[in-house]
């Protein structure tokens, strides 16, 4: 099973700064691709794939055609859920984005991600410092 993330070459949101390094397509299922919509984890502002799967911002023509696409209830869902989710760090109810929002447990065997509450033992994802559930690199945060 391929994962819904993809590596991106270092950059930052053009909005907030934010380092990406990771990204996914609005829906998960699919791999991203040049053009297609990404949302920022950080201010939750619409970027687009750019050839070297940069996330940029769109342009005019990329925007409206995204608004004529069905995919635009997806990448409204996506940006409340990521609003959302800086509000329950404001809340105290998720760990802040300064913090690792990772725990290792047994004796660095295994990963709990404090985002979600998932525990994986799997190696690579110990490695990697990544949940599978959220589909995060916790390096990235």
């Amino acid at each position: 099973m391929t994962e819904p993330w993809t590596r991106t070459p270092p950059t930052c949101c053009p909005y907030c700064g934010f380092k990406l390094r990771t990204a996914s397509h609005v829906s998960l299922s699919i791999r991203p691709n040049p053009g297609d919509p990404v949302i920022c984890t950080s201010c939750a502002e619409l970027l687009v794939f750019a050839d070297d799967l940069r996330p940029v911002k769109p342009t005019q023509p990329q925007l409206i055609g995204l608004q004529a696409n069905p995919v635009w209830r997806e990448i409204e869902l996506t940006q409340r859920a990521v609003k959302a989710a800086h509000q329950a760090i404001a809340r105290g109810e998720l760990p802040p984005l300064s913090q690792d929002p990772y725990e290792l447990l047994d004796d660095g065997r295994a990963i709990k991600c404090l985002i979600c509450g998932k525990v994986s033992h799997n190696p690579n994802d110990v490695a990697q410092l990544y949940c599978g559930n959220c589909h995060r690199f916790h390096e990235d945060t």
